[in-house]
């Protein structure tokens, strides 16, 4: 399940971003804060149940990734 949380912390940093790993965006340290900190929220979370969608990144989170978004990908 760990694992499952990382690689969709890692997706949905590519997303936020606008940039995938490889093709131009580097691995920060900020970067991978965020994405653990996304892994922590989504485990906290896990049993959660509602008909609602969490679609809405954490402002932590978002502030560590969105210093590396390109503006105008949105």
């Amino acid at each position: 399940m760990i694992q499952a949380y990382i690689e969709a912390s890692l997706e949905v940093c590519q997303k936020h971003i606008g940039k995938r790993f490889g093709a131009g965006l580097e691995f920060t340290p900020a970067i991978k804060i965020g994405c653990l900190m996304y892994v922590s929220q989504l485990y906290e979370y896990r049993t959660m149940i509602s008909d609602v969608e969490a679609k809405e990144i954490p402002l932590a989170i978002s502030a560590l990734w969105s210093v590396y978004r390109d503006v105008g990908v949105y």
